[in-house]
């Protein structure tokens, strides 16, 4: 897959969605919902975020849900195996300092995805997700768009049309104000991202692979038993 380069400071652009563009979307967004009244059964409340949230879907665009709330890990793996017919699941922890999360990924291509952190979110990465657009059931079906960021740190503001599309380099109090974010989650994403974009993407501290058939729940014992950094956070579930 070809990596996303950050657009020059000058950008802005108004793009007017096709009729193909409006399909898309809408497909996407009733495959969101599916998901979403699936885990609403079990009590758990999700969202769909990025370009799903945006707008500016692709027809190779992905399908991100996260369950943001302070859910317990065991309703949610029990969730997953009663509602959802699953491919695999991955643990990822970016960096010792990140909240590890696990993704259920719902297919063999990895294009529909379930994310849960395993710890109370700190605020700064809660917000994140925001950041890049955020929307929840009912707003799925108002089929409300919400403004957020791209990985080209792009604002897609959406239109009624379609949306437009500036740059954020310079601009972070402002899309910190548009965004209802505070200006340094906007400070880390730039830096992040910038960073990214000029050295690629650097190595995952933990990232641990769960095939269908293995225990999701007795795979992160063993990483509470193999690493205590990961244990530190992980606790939180009561598991370690």
């Amino acid at each position: 897959m070809v990596r996303e380069k950050i657009a020059s400071r000058s950008y802005y652009r108004e793009v007017v969605y096709d009729s193909e563009h409006w399909m898309i979307l809408d497909t996407k967004r009733n495959e969101s919902r599916e998901i979403l009244e699936k885990l609403g059964y079990c009590g758990i409340k999700g969202y769909a975020h990025g370009s799903l949230a945006r707008g500016d879907i692709k027809r190779s665009s992905d399908i991100d849900i996260v369950v943001i709330d302070d859910v317990s890990l065991i309703l949610f793996v029990w969730c997953i195996e009663r509602h959802f017919s699953w491919d695999h699941a991955e643990i990822v922890m970016a960096t010792p300092s990140k909240t590890p999360k696990i993704y259920v990924y719902l297919t063999p291509n990895r294009d529909k995805v379930i994310s849960k952190p395993l710890g109370k979110l700190p605020g700064i990465e809660a917000d994140f997700y925001r950041f890049s657009g955020l929307v929840d059931l009912d707003d799925i079906v108002r089929k409300v768009r919400v403004p957020g960021v791209n990985k080209r740190l792009l604002l897609i503001e959406p239109t009624k049309n379609g949306h437009i599309e500036s740059s954020i380099l310079g601009r972070e109090p402002e899309v910190a104000r548009i965004l209802n974010v505070p200006v340094e989650v906007v400070e880390d994403r730039v830096s992040a991202l910038t960073k990214r974009d000029h050295l690629g993407r650097t190595g995952i501290f933990i990232k641990a692979y769960i095939p269908r058939e293995e225990s999701i729940v007795d795979k992160i014992s063993e990483l509470c038993r193999r690493n205590n950094i990961f244990r530190k956070y992980a606790r939180w579930e009561g598991l370690c």
